[in-house]
């Protein structure tokens, strides 16, 4: 394996190799070298957040059924009258004053709005909606004033005194309800276009790669050229800007392409999407780890945040509650997104499960769905508190931020530019943040399903291994989420079309059903696009290791494929490249000091150990012939050889997942 040196001028932490697995396993070195770690030797990470993370679940599921005694959700299913006796069941108290309890036994609809219970609703332009008497022209016109009013939407606690709101309210709920069957074929059909995505990267990988590519330059093309049509025929300075912003991405896209053709990086990325692909069609059970995913978030998360919003209905003028709801509603939001990001993790982690033990497998061929079952099986006992303490970071993150877009609302609300402003760039930083945070836990993740350790040594093991090899994942990365993204778009804007035509006859009722319809169809793409990215992460960590480990030879020879093997020298070829690349502009920048140095200025000063007669370029490197790899402990130094691979010795490679289900 061909060296590589760090520039002096890089941060120090990079400049630290990862530690030998020997060592980062705390085993002998002669002891056998699972990958991935089978589950006897494994032990629980991260139990400690367990604990918050219980608390938070079953307190929000606490604080549900506490709501729902204070707040009786049968006025929100079932209506009420006036006096806040329940159609439909014998009422045996009131809580307001002047009032008696009745019996509404046989009055089981509520006349809307005028709060009285009746017996039937078989009046003309009357409809029943969520048990509720409703004049069918009122509902049509206070619907139509609502969608197509642009204006802030009011508070979430004067839905209950707003006709329009409430009346919305009630239509959108019994809208989705009645059309469940639609919504869950879009859904069926989203899945088979994310199949067929599959499918095409798996068997025809370089032209569904490509397609997108062309693609996008196609769509940069036509908006750019419709925006200056605009302006040209009358546009305003709206047409002049838009034009400008999209000849700016296609310049963008040119230059882009160009340095893809001149780096020979896209044969980079078209052959890691082939492994990840190969790897996952391999192991067909894996696909079904979005499908589990959704079904969780569909079916609980969804499902109680549905439940929320009814105990937050349910409320009347003379319950006064509004600070409670407005804590449960925050509880609420905070432990929807944290399930979300448990939900997600969880997934990360067996896909990386499975696709790590196809890559270690030396027969791949063996390799079947046992693996899919084994990796749940390891991430429930063994790294589920792992998976909370990335989903608890992430959730704060996001609380922050969320918190921080409120206040700069509440400064635009009040004319308050600077304040406004500060809470902008706040909010950009939080961004950011919590976008690294989500780059190093799903690393920690792959690492994790791999080794066994905690979050903090695998994210601190994963991003070492990447800078150790000078591997350019940004850019790679980049190009992959590009097409991924590109493929993304074409999905959600067709299946979308389908639901328009499909859902065409609510007229006005399908922009309410559209909003939660279209929110289903970018989950469901979300959460495949992120088994192909997770997949495709963990074939680049799993190289790194791999090199590390092995040296091509007879005695240690490579995990990878032969296709991935042969592309391996093309990852070190564009690493060296652009390390030499950089020790050049240092160059130029030492004969620029020296010029000035010459001129009365002192030049740039290096560390002391670069001073004392050694050249620029030589920082110590503890891979140059002559100098052990890592120290071990004296009992290994005394005569005897460094930590050598168990395979060299003569020993078959063992997969320890595919004895125990191969069929």
């Amino acid at each position: 394996m061909a060296s590589l040196v760090r520039d002096r001028t890089d941060p120090e932490f990079k400049k630290v190799p990862p530690l030998p697995l020997a060592v980062f396993k705390n085993i002998s070195p002669t002891d056998y070298l699972y990958l991935p770690e089978i589950p006897e030797n494994r032990s629980c990470t991260n139990v400690f957040f367990l604990f918050p993370a219980a608390l938070l679940v079953f307190g929000w599921l606490g604080f549900s059924i506490y709501m729902t005694q204070i707040l009786n959700v049968n006025r929100f299913l079932y209506g009420e009258d006036g006096c806040g006796n329940i159609c439909g069941i014998d009422n045996v108290e009131v809580t307001r004053e002047g009032c008696e309890a009745k019996d509404y036994t046989d009055y089981p609809i509520a006349w809307y709005p005028d709060s009285d219970c009746v017996h039937s609703c078989e009046e003309e332009d009357r409809v029943i909606i969520f048990n509720r008497c409703m004049d069918a022209n009122k509902i049509t016109r206070h619907l139509a004033n609502f969608l197509t009013t642009r204006g802030k939407i009011r508070r979430y606690v004067a839905i209950r005194n707003d006709l329009d709101h409430e009346t919305f309210t009630y239509v959108a709920f019994h809208i989705i309800f009645e059309n469940v069957l639609n919504i869950l074929l879009i859904i069926l059909v989203t899945l088979i276009f994310c199949f067929l995505l599959l499918v095409g990267l798996r068997y025809c990988t370089a032209c569904t790669f490509w397609t997108f590519i062309v693609l996008l330059g196609l769509v940069l093309g036509s908006l750019t050229l419709l925006s200056w049509y605009a302006f040209t025929v009358g546009g305003g300075l709206s047409q002049l800007l838009l034009g400008v912003i999209f000849t700016t991405f296609l310049i963008f896209y040119f230059v882009f392409l160009w340095y893809l053709f001149k780096s020979s990086r896209y044969l980079l990325v078209i052959a890691i999407f082939e492994e990840a692909m190969l790897a996952i069609f391999k192991i067909p059970l894996s696909m079904f780890a979005p499908i589990m995913s959704l079904l969780f978030l569909f079916g609980v998360v969804y499902g109680l945040s549905f439940y929320m919003i009814m105990v937050l209905l349910s409320q009347t003028p003379e319950n006064d509650t509004q600070i409670i709801s407005a804590i449960y509603m925050l509880v609420s939001i905070a432990a929807t997104y944290f399930l979300h990001a448990l939900v997600n993790g969880c997934q990360c982690m067996v896909v990386a499960g499975c696709v790590a033990s196809y890559y270690f497998a030396r027969d791949k061929t063996s390799v079947g769905n046992g693996v899919f079952f084994t990796s749940i099986y390891v991430m429930t006992v063994y790294h589920l508190g792992t998976i909370c303490a990335a989903a608890l970071i992430m959730t704060i993150l996001a609380i922050i931020r969320y918190t921080i877009e409120a206040l700069a609302r509440e400064a635009e609300d009040h004319d308050e530019t600077t304040t406004q402003v500060i809470f902008e760039m706040l909010t950009c930083c939080c961004n950011v943040v919590e976008e690294i945070v989500e780059y190093i836990a799903k690393k920690a993740y792959i690492m994790t399903a791999i080794h066994g350790k905690g979050l903090l040594e695998s994210g601190k093991r994963g991003m070492r291994l990447i800078w150790h090899f000078l591997l350019d994942t940004i850019f790679i990365d980049c190009v992959a989420h590009c097409t991924l993204f590109i493929a993304s778009c074409f999905i959600f804007f067709t299946v979308l079309a389908i639901a328009v035509a499909l859902l065409l006859y609510l007229e006005y009722l399908m922009k309410i059903i559209l909003f939660p319809t279209a929110m289903l169809i970018g989950l469901t793409i979300y959460y495949i696009v992120t088994m192909i990215n997770v997949a495709i992460e963990t074939i680049f960590l799993c190289m790194c290791e791999d090199m590390l480990l092995n040296d091509g030879s007879l005695q240690k020879p490579y995990y990878m494929t032969q296709h991935l093997a042969e592309l391996k020298t093309l990852f070190l070829t564009l690493a060296q490249e652009a390390q030499q690349l950089r020790e050049e502009h240092r160059v130029e920048r030492q004969r620029h000091n020296q010029d000035e140095y010459e001129n009365g200025q002192p030049p740039y000063q290096y560390p002391n150990q670069y001073q004392q007669g050694q050249q620029p370029n030589q920082y110590p490197n503890p891979y140059q012939q002559g100098q052990p790899q890592y120290q071990y402990p004296n009992q290994y130094q005394q005569g005897q050889p460094p930590y050598q691979d168990p395979n060299q010795y003569g020993r078959t490679p063992q997969n320890p997942y595919q004895n125990q289900y191969r069929r």
